[in-house]
């Protein structure tokens, strides 16, 4: 073999937009564990201003309560919008209140109910201490643009409630 060249090819993942991640199997706090992180780098710094976000990560609970709709504002910028509230387990034992926030127009309309295993992938943030919710419930940290990915660096996100995953068709290949 000699004066043979050999080519390794490696393929690396790439955080472009398209990529996505698949649904567990199962909800443990080591599923939460990337959002766990990003609320203990933030939340004590954070003061509402936007600023903290993260894509990419993954969340997994039970809905506490049937969700809610949100109207447009000028926060959500693109038409109505799902709020869905769930306690997610995490790997000491502990759980977190976190907000899955969908978009009616990018990922149809997505709905739970009390109970409900509801796992999600997208954008996550620390909601501003400021913003109301129905019941004044707080959540640690919220996941949104749950949809097909709208800029550089975000995967494709997804929700999925009681088995039914949103949004319904595929995303376009880019």
């Amino acid at each position: 073999m000699r004066g043979a060249v050999f080519t390794l090819v490696l393929a690396w993942p790439v955080a472009a937009i398209g990529g996505t991640r698949p649904v567990p199997d199962a909800c443990t706090g080591a599923v939460n564990r990337n959002l766990v992180s990003f609320i203990g780098a933030n939340m004590s710094s954070y003061q509402g201003n936007g600023e903290a976000h993260l894509d990419n990560v993954m969340v997994c609970g039970t809905a506490t309560r049937p969700s809610f709709s949100q109207h447009s504002s000028a926060r959500t910028h693109h038409g109505g919008h799902q709020v869905l509230s769930l306690t997610a387990p995490t790997e000491d034992g502990r759980s977190l209140l976190v907000e899955i926030v969908t978009n009616d127009e990018l990922d149809g309309k997505v709905t739970a109910q009390t109970g409900d295993a509801v796992f999600a992938y997208g954008q996550a943030y620390i909601p501003s201490p400021n913003e109301h919710r129905p019941g004044d419930v707080h959540f640690a940290a919220g996941i949104h643009d749950t949809h097909c990915a709208t800029h550089q660096g975000a995967d494709d996100g997804w929700v999925v409630v009681a088995r039914t995953r949103y949004p319904p068709n595929s995303c376009p290949v880019r």
